[in-house]
């Protein structure tokens, strides 16, 4: 896990349509406030899209990306900015001639893709990597169109964020770094949870993981009901984070999340709850360890975050106390013997091993993606 970690805010995205929610910001007004917001409730960063106020469909809009990124600095000259250059990759085609674009292409020169970035030189720019199906569409990142992307983020200023969507992503991106042309310290960012993508699962996220160099920044975001559970796992594995109603916009199962700010504050819920967990689990195992046979009582993990102040607290302070429970953790187990790892006790009214409560600890993790999936599936 990583103490240091950055949650990203994407605020709107391309793909989240505003009949979906009214809580989707649209004008430029809306995008840089709920940037703002979010980064009160704890982002420290903002993905940003752009939208045409009037129909509240994606734009590529120069003058639309300089409002927004005027709004935000006029207020705060902390909040890492990063900017899409998603758009303008997508090719369908003609059912008469497959060869032909049908009406919903956006395949574009790489330089039109990036202007807004040569221009404006925000902190962070994303860079798809991917080519893949999308739906009925394709969206298509050919390698020579990724170095001249690549380039004009660098003459920028820029720091790339590497968008991976499949194992290809990662070894393209390999090779860029070896021929140069992306910069040693480029932000790597699985994307899980897309069809035909990487799957958001914790098999998945640690195979994309052993492809990124070591010592790289990383990052993962999931869509739709496993962005939250997407959030955990990352972190979990040391990587960076991502919420956002670009990524979901349920805050429980059938109710839309009013703001992303809501959806930062719950992202730090998820760590107060991992922490309070791990805590009782480590006092669990101390007490059975000394074979002290009182049964333990069960704890109400939602009455727990309603009473803690995780929403108050900044994400750094959540996310060091966390690191040191969990160190803590590892020395308690350390310190056990076989003998006291295989003493059983009672917990929540079953019978358990001090090694189990290890096995749980670690399972934790997985136990929350069902419990994700159940709160966040709405069909």
């Amino acid at each position: 896990m990583n103490p240091f970690t950055i949650l990203t805010c994407a605020v709107t995205g391309n793909l989240t349509q505003p009949s979906q929610t009214p809580h989707l910001p649209v004008t430029p007004e809306q995008i840089a406030d709920a940037c703002l917001t979010a980064a009160e409730a704890g982002a420290a960063a903002a993905h940003i899209h752009v939208r045409d106020p009037e129909s509240g469909k994606p734009s590529m809009s120069l003058d639309l990306y300089a409002d927004v990124v005027r709004r935000i600095r006029a207020q705060n000259h902390e909040l890492i900015i990063n900017l899409t250059t998603g758009p303008g990759g997508r090719f369908v085609p003609s059912a008469d001639d497959p060869q032909k674009a049908a009406p919903g292409s956006t395949l574009c020169l790489p330089e039109v893709r990036v202007a807004h970035v040569a221009a404006l030189k925000p902190d962070v720019c994303s860079l798809d990597l991917n080519t893949m199906n999308s739906g009925d569409q394709v969206v298509i990142n050919t390698p020579n169109s990724v170095r001249r992307m690549a380039e004009i983020i660098r003459d920028a200023g820029t720091l790339p964020e590497l968008e991976c969507f499949d194992s290809g992503d990662l070894v393209l991106a390999q090779t860029l770094l070896n021929e140069g042309v992306l910069p040693k310290n480029s932000i790597y960012t699985l994307v899980t949870g897309v069809r035909y993508a990487l799957p958001s699962s914790p098999e998945a996220l640690l195979f994309g993981k052993s492809l990124i160099p070591s010592g790289m920044h990383w990052s993962a975001f999931g869509i739709g009901r496993m962005a939250f559970p997407v959030v955990a796992q990352a972190w979990l594995l040391g990587g960076h984070v991502r919420i956002g109603l670009e990524d979901i916009i349920y805050l429980d199962k059938g109710v839309l999340a009013p703001s992303n700010a809501a959806l930062v504050l719950r992202a730090k819920e998820i760590i107060q709850h991992l922490i309070d967990s791990e805590r009782v689990f480590g006092y669990r195992a101390l007490r059975i360890s000394r074979n002290d046979k009182t049964p333990l009582p069960g704890f109400d993990e939602n009455s727990f975050v309603d009473n803690s102040n995780g929403k108050d607290r900044s994400l750094q302070s959540l996310l060091t106390e966390m690191a040191v429970v969990r160190q803590s953790t590892l020395s308690l187990f350390n310190s056990f013997s076989q003998e006291q790892l295989l003493n059983i006790g009672i917990a929540s009214n079953k019978e358990v091993s001090v090694r189990a409560i290890g096995f749980i600890i670690i399972g934790h993790q997985k136990h929350h993606q069902k419990i994700f999936s159940e709160r966040y599936l709405t069909d």
